[in-house]
């Protein structure tokens, strides 16, 4: 734990206090939990977390959280969390969704696709698109997550082999979710129902519909390198940017219990006595 804290603190230092260390540990009872455990991986993790909470209009512990979600849903390490949070914010970028919607709904299809072996760009570009077209954040998830299942169960195995379709589990994987959806252009809109039945319809008609913005989408998500690195910064500059680092400089102090907490503890009491000297002289 003090290897951990000694970590954050320098973390805190390194996004100019946009997150405090006392928010830092906070995020942390989610990483270690996930198995995170090492002091350099869970603080590589939680500034990834801290980049995209900022830009994402989110929490720290919900984007840690669904950070090391898909982390262990795809078998990566610590060191792959600033890409994937790249990529969140990228999602960000392209669809009518935010990080915060996203962390929080993410953990429905992670698992999933990972099982199906289809890159998360794949997922994160299909959301996106989706929600850019007007489908709740929500439902874009379950949906998704839906489409995926009938596409690789065995009832969906059935409807797709009547229309003369190859797609499988194995098929998915060789050729990637494109590739495959490419296969259903020319189909009918009640074949497409039959298929994916109410729920993913909603999800995938978008998609089926915009595959070249689709294919867009995913060449956005591989070279979003820096992303939710600029998004932090941008919203670092804001008024409520500016508050936040002041906040976080007083919380670290405090934290620290260095003379500089001493010196603000006692500015403050001093001021509450003030306050209440005034109250009490402007009293009946």
């Amino acid at each position: 734990s003090d290897d951990l804290h000694a970590n954050l603190k320098q973390v805190s230092k390194e996004l100019n206090a946009s997150v405090s260390t006392a928010q830092l540990v906070a995020g942390s009872y989610d990483v270690a939990s996930a198995g995170f455990t090492d002091a350099a991986d869970a603080s590589m993790i939680l500034k990834a977390a801290a980049l995209g909470a900022k830009g994402g209009f989110s929490e720290m512990e919900v984007t840690a959280g669904a950070t090391v979600k898909v982390l262990n849903a795809y078998g990566l390490e610590a060191k792959d969390a600033a890409k994937l949070m790249d990529m969140f914010v990228q999602t960000q970028n392209d669809g009518i969704i935010n990080v915060d919607q996203y962390a929080q709904n993410i953990g429905k299809v992670a698992s999933v696709a990972a099982m199906l072996k289809i890159p998360l760009s794949e997922v994160n570009a299909a959301i996106s698109l989706s929600t850019s077209r007007g489908v709740n954040a929500e439902v874009a998830f379950t949906g998704m997550k839906t489409a995926l299942i009938k596409l690789t169960g065995s009832r969906g195995a059935k409807k797709l082999e009547k229309l003369g379709l190859d797609i499988s589990a194995a098929t998915i994987e060789s050729e990637g979710l494109l590739a495959t959806l490419k296969k259903l252009e020319g189909l009918d809109a009640k074949a497409i129902g039959d298929i994916f039945g109410a729920e993913a319809i909603q999800v995938m008609s978008p998609i089926l519909n915009n595959l070249e913005t689709y294919e867009k989408f995913i060449k956005n998500q591989v070279v979003a390198v820096g992303t939710a690195e600029k998004a932090h910064d941008r919203m670092n500059q804001t008024i409520k940017g500016a508050w936040d680092e002041m906040t976080n400089i007083i919380s670290n102090a405090f934290t620290d219990s260095s003379e500089l907490g001493e010196l603000l503890k006692n500015v403050i009491q001093l001021t509450t006595v003030g306050l209440k000297l005034i109250g009490f002289v402007l009293g009946p």
